[in-house]
């Protein structure tokens, strides 16, 4: 199977980026809310490719999903708050926007009367068909 670059489109041009040996593997950050110790993310390994003409760096799909679950891009924030994006790992969009707005409410100090806004969900893989060239 032949992969392509989301950014330049040239097929067949992506590496994995090679781990420098003094630091630790590339992480993912993935929305999982714990209410009872009021931490955000736990952290999973994950692959970055780089292109090899335009430099771009992307995940690689396959090494970021498990067992049905998938990553959602899911945009949001608390009224009169700045957006934030997170990588959100569950099995549907409703489950992806329940985890994200558990976690912006802890991180924009949610008063429990302003409005959340969920900008979007999108599953990650709807990304290839984002792709100009």
């Amino acid at each position: 199977m032949s992969n392509y670059c989301i950014n330049c489109g040239e097929p067949g041009s992506l590496e994995p980026v090679k781990e420098p040996e003094n630091h630790e593997a590339p992480f993912l950050e993935r929305g999982v809310f714990n209410d009872t110790e009021a931490s955000y993310s736990e952290e999973q390994e994950v692959t970055i490719l780089c292109c090899g003409v335009c430099q771009h760096e992307m995940i690689d799909l396959p090494s970021a999903g498990s067992s049905g679950s998938a990553l959602f891009v899911v945009v949001g924030r608390v009224c009169d708050e700045e957006d934030v994006l997170r990588f959100v790992k569950a099995t549907s969009s409703d489950e992806a926007e329940a985890k994200f707005t558990q976690m912006i409410k802890v991180l924009q100090d949610w008063n429990g009367d302003n409005e959340i806004y969920i900008e979007f969900c999108v599953p990650l893989s709807d990304y290839q068909s984002f792709l100009i060239s």
